[in-house]
């Protein structure tokens, strides 16, 4: 018998926002994430879906659970564009405007790639690369992170129009683009990151030095002083390679290292700090380095690919072990 996973609390993270969940009238992914942003404190939400009935009955369903009655409902079908302007113009009228945007619905529906039509496929392969952002009608609003820093963001993009020189390649060719530089995020630029992480290791154990004489965080700094020169030597592997810049496999088992190792790394910070890496020294209390680089550590295992997702990686693309199983209806 599969257990469920531990459940949560709320810790108010979405304090007064107004959140817009799409595709989020059903028992999945969107439903739950529209319950929970009500349980981080949302003042207002809105869900969207293209089954009426079903729409109503999961307002419903929300108003009753939370008590929240600050919940509305809108038709949209994210693949029409005047559908997604009617949900827009909705929101920005019910919710005042849109803080938190959570983007569940895909234009594929229930459609084989192999039976896809050359419109449907367009849709969702044919996007344009581009380079200048400080542009009119390009609209760039940091969210607010644990951290008090916006490493993401919503960008709007309203009747926004470019210069042709600032397309990279060709119209509808920006996937590919996209393809080839992820294959570098992967690879060599990360040399540039592991300088941080050595920035990061030094102060940790400049404070060691000072305050700590525990064995067993000798050996956690040693540990983490190993896995970093791993990664330097992995880069390095990668950069001798003499090919054209496609994903190797030594890059394969780059993002699940390195997040990980950074999470530990935190949590050996917080370690070595003791009582006080929970305390701010005074006001407008700033966190320090190392207290926000362990805030953020957590998502280095989930953006850009999940730990899960890397592991799937390695095993399909670099071992040539079979594919997960699809459940079908």
């Amino acid at each position: 018998m599969t257990t469920a996973p531990k459940y949560v609390e709320g810790h108010n993270l979405l304090r007064g926002k107004s959140v817009l969940v799409t595709a989020a009238a059903g028992a999945g992914i969107g439903f739950s994430a529209a319950l929970r942003a009500t349980e981080e404190g949302c003042r207002a939400l809105m869900i969207s879906d293209i089954h009426p009935r079903r729409l109503d009955e999961a307002v419903a369903n929300i108003k009753a659970q939370t008590g929240l009655q600050q919940v509305f409902g809108q038709l949209c079908d994210v693949s029409q564009e005047e559908q997604v302007q009617v949900l827009i113009n909705a929101a920005e009228d019910k919710l005042a405007g849109v803080d938190v945007l959570i983007n569940n619905a895909g234009l594929g529906g229930q459609t084989a790639v192999v039976d896809m039509s050359d419109e449907q496929w367009s849709k969702v392969m044919d996007i344009t690369f581009l380079m200048k952002m400080d542009q009119p009608g390009i609209e760039v609003r940091g969210i607010r992170q644990l951290t008090g820093t916006s490493e993401f963001n919503e960008v709007f993009f309203d009747q926004a129009e470019c210069d042709a020189d600032d397309i990279v390649g060709q119209p509808g060719e920006g996937w590919a683009i996209t393809m080839g530089l992820l294959n570098f995020e992967r690879g060599v630029s990360t040399l540039g990151q592991q300088m941080q992480f050595q920035n990061e290791l030094n102060q940790i154990i400049d404070i060691a030095k000072a305050k700590s004489q525990n064995p067993t965080i000798r050996q956690r700094i040693a540990d983490a002083h190993i896995g970093l020169k791993i990664m330097r030597y992995n880069s390095m592997r990668m950069l001798s390679d003499t090919g054209d810049g496609g994903l190797q496999k030594e890059a394969l088992i780059y993002k699940l290292f390195w997040a990980t190792w950074h999470r530990d790394l935190g949590e050996l910070a917080m370690d070595v700090l003791g009582p006080e890496a929970e305390i701010l020294e005074s006001g407008p209390y700033t966190l320090t380095r190392l207290q926000a680089m362990y805030l953020f550590v957590r998502s280095d295992t989930i953006y850009g690919g999940t730990n899960e997702i890397q592991r799937n990686i390695i095993a399909e693309r670099g071992l040539g072990m079979p594919k997960e199983p699809k459940i079908t209806a």
